[in-house]
């Protein structure tokens, strides 16, 4: 808890209790109370429960990929131009060797070092052009679909659909809004 949040929480309240959304919502509304407090210390603590249950879901996610990588024999590197390649042939995109470079931001030496060990480790197969001889374009290999499987995002999908399937579609698609305008306030706060 920083040193500002006290102020915030009762500023907090008292715009909730006056029908406010919250610190920006600063008209004043005379009268009565709006809002049992109550209810905003409930709404709080489902708030810091949420936060709570996501922190768990990125380091559970962490994890997860920390013993992909590991038991792989792959780095960080490795790990982040398969995860490229995988999005755009999921996309049927055709993918070359300066494309994953213009990407992740790695040199050319960079990214024939990385392609070379995927390839090596068959996640990967390299394949010349057919519209320009001196081109290299990048196709998956058989070691791709169960990295795929495995990969922490996916595991997270399925997790996410696997609940999904048990609740009502106006509750998921109320959560889906929520995630939705917390992120974006989010992207707001954040420079």
């Amino acid at each position: 808890m920083n040193h500002h949040e006290p102020q915030m929480r009762a500023e907090q309240l008292t715009n909730y209790m006056e029908g406010g959304a919250g610190p920006e919502a600063h008209e004043e509304t005379p009268g009565v109370l709006q809002r049992p407090l109550e209810d905003f210390e409930q709404h709080l603590r489902h708030v810091d429960q949420m936060v709570f249950r996501l922190r768990q879901m990125r380091q559970a996610t962490d994890r997860a990929y920390r013993l992909q990588r590991d038991s792989r024999n792959l780095n960080d590197k490795d790990m982040a131009a398969l995860f490229y390649l995988s999005q755009e042939w999921k996309e049927k995109r055709i993918v070359a060797p300066k494309d994953v470079a213009a990407h992740l931001g790695f040199s050319s030496a960079t990214t024939t070092s990385v392609l070379d060990r995927l390839e090596a480790d068959g996640y990967l197969r390299r394949r010349p052009s057919a519209t320009d001889r001196r081109g290299i374009h990048l196709e998956p290999a058989e070691s791709l679909p169960d990295w795929l499987e495995q990969h922490p995002s996916e595991i997270l999908r399925t997790s996410f659909l696997e609940v999904a399937e048990g609740i009502d579609c106006k509750d998921v698609d109320i959560i889906e809004r929520y995630f939705s305008a917390v992120l974006e306030n989010l992207n707001h706060r954040l420079p």
